[in-house]
């Protein structure tokens, strides 16, 4: 998909529309971006084959 044009607004709430804007045809409902810790990815190379770490495997699949 192309975009050619966007805006974003930062904030807080949940969606509203401004009363100068009502009357017009907008998309005005919210996208979230959510930030997480996906699967380890490992070295190809075997030279230092260790395993993952307790202390980093925790956060695989948490929210930031």
């Amino acid at each position: 998909m192309a975009i050619k044009e966007y805006a974003a607004k930062v904030r807080t709430g949940p969606p509203s529309v401004d009363q100068d804007d009502k009357d017009h045809p907008i998309w005005i409902d919210i996208l979230p971006l959510r930030h997480r810790f996906d699967a380890v990815e490992t070295c190809r190379s075997d030279a230092n084959k260790t395993d993952v770490p307790d202390h980093v495997a925790q956060h695989v699949g948490r929210s930031l």
